[in-house]
Formats: structure tokens, sequence, C-alpha cells
């Protein structure tokens, strides 16, 4: 577990830095997105607000969405290799709050293509 909690780190800490070197698909964006990686029992969340993105770990009461989900599911999220409306449709992804900000979110991620890197 120790190695995916790790890996999971370094992806979003690396997507944030990309995010931060060109921060035109976040412009106007003012937004608090929490992951719940059921799998490695870890929160992470990623604060979208000034065309600056921040990483922190742990739970965020302030949060505008939360998806609750696996690594290998957030992984396959940022590949393109799974769509937010169909992983939650199929409960791959569950939501707390607005189903919108995921499909804003999904867009955002894709934009950068990260992973593809």
């Amino acid at each position: 577990m120790f190695k995916k909690v790790n890996e999971i780190s370094d992806i979003l800490n690396g997507l944030t830095n990309e995010i931060n070197k060109n921060p035109i698909y976040i412009a106007g964006i003012n937004e608090i997105y929490q992951f719940d990686f059921q799998d490695i029992e870890e929160v992470f969340n990623m604060q979208l607000k000034n065309r600056t993105a921040k990483i922190s770990h742990g739970e965020n009461k302030e949060s505008d969405c939360t998806l609750i989900l696996t690594t290998d599911y957030f992984i396959q999220l940022l590949q393109g290799d799974l769509s937010g409306v169909t992983a939650v449709m199929s409960g791959k992804i569950k939501v707390k709050g607005n189903i919108g900000k995921v499909i804003k979110m999904e867009k955002i991620l894709r934009s950068y293509n990260y992973l593809d890197h």
C-alpha cells in the first residue's frame, strides 16, 4: 500500500506542477476537488484558484466535489481510458457534491495529458 500512496502522491504533485506551468485551462476556476482513494485509504485535495493549483494530503471540509474511487480508476481517468460520467453511472466512481464538477474536472485533467509525458 505504501508504494501506491507514493505513486499517487507523485502523480498528483506532477500534475499540479504541469497545471501551474500553463494555467490556461484553469482560468476563472475557484474550486477544491477531493480525491478519496479507497484502496489506499488516503485522501488528497486539489485546489484550483487564481490560476494556481495546489495539492494537499488529508480531508478538506470545504471541498466542492469529492470523488470516491481507487487509484487504478484515477489513473485510467487521467489517461483517458475511463470516462468520468460512465464511471459514475457504473459505480466505479462515487461523487459527493455537484456531479457537474466531475465533468469540469475531467476536462481539465485531460487538457494536460499529464500521464502521456
